[in-house]
């Protein structure tokens, strides 16, 4: 409901306003009142419009504080784990397994000039990202990231089904990031889609691994959102997938109703 009231213009409230201010001046209301009670409605409506002033003011200078943040925001950069870029990068465990036993899939770079915070970054399969994305295991946090800040995305092995490997096509994965900006405190959520082909001849690997066997191709951002630029579609749709959770007419969680629960 908050989002909706911010997306109406201060004009509405103005043009409300005055058109009660003008019926109250046509229909005569004001006949009855003594000088003292026209003295207080007047009173409150110079007080009504001090607060429009006072909000007017505000928006120009969150506005010069939104187009710092929109030419500043955090920014991520995509590369594989101990690589300089992200193509032909895959799963691998790290350099000492005996004391790393994870798979470590990718990392973040913070590229943004203003530092992101209260980060949470989580990684499926097509498959998955369709059904459902609330998965807490593939979900993970970091409490803060300046620029140049660099975040490992790393699972147990395994955590991954090996059931949706695809050794005759090309495999699309879904990376979700959901952050607030240190500066500004927007909230950003971030869908990307990472594409992978199979390595034709893998070696020396383990089964139901996924280590060896793909290599990552390509990454695009397909999808984006955030608090303050949220569409009335956006907000709208959110609410009847609420309502339609609560009816139980679906029951899938997909990245797609993920990206406007914001």
């Amino acid at each position: 409901m908050r989002n909706i009231f911010r997306k109406i213009p201060l004009i509405f409230w103005a043009v409300a306003l005055s058109l009660i201010a003008f019926i109250v001046v046509r229909e005569n209301y004001i006949e009855g009142f003594t000088s003292e009670q026209t003295r207080l409605l007047s009173g409150f409506l110079t007080f009504i419009g001090l607060i429009f002033v006072a909000i007017n003011i505000q928006r120009q200078w969150k506005n010069e504080r939104i187009k710092t943040e929109y030419l500043n925001q955090p920014d991520f950069f995509l590369k594989g784990f101990a690589r300089d870029k992200f193509e032909g990068s895959g799963p691998v465990l790290c350099s000492n397994p005996t004391e790393c036993t994870e798979d470590h899939w990718f990392d973040l770079v913070q590229i943004g000039n203003l530092a992101a915070r209260n980060l949470k970054v989580a990684f499926f399969t097509g498959e998955e990202a369709n059904a459902n994305v609330l998965l807490k295991e593939r979900w993970l946090e970091e409490e803060r990231l300046g620029k140049d800040d660099n975040f490992q995305y790393k699972l147990p092995q395994f955590k991954i089904p090996f059931s949706h490997f695809d050794k005759n096509n090309s495999m699309c994965f879904i990376l979700l990031l959901d952050y607030r900006s240190e500066y500004s405190n927007i909230r950003y959520k971030r869908v990307y889609k990472l594409c992978s082909t199979a390595n034709p001849h893998p070696k020396e690997v383990n089964e139901n691994d996924w280590k060896g066997r793909i290599g990552f191709y390509n990454s695009s951002l397909i999808m984006t959102n955030d608090t303050d630029s949220i569409s009335f579609k956006e907000i709208f749709l959110n609410k009847w997938y609420q309502f339609s959770r609560w009816a139980k007419i679906k029951k899938d969680y997909s990245y797609e109703e993920w990206i406007v629960n914001i």
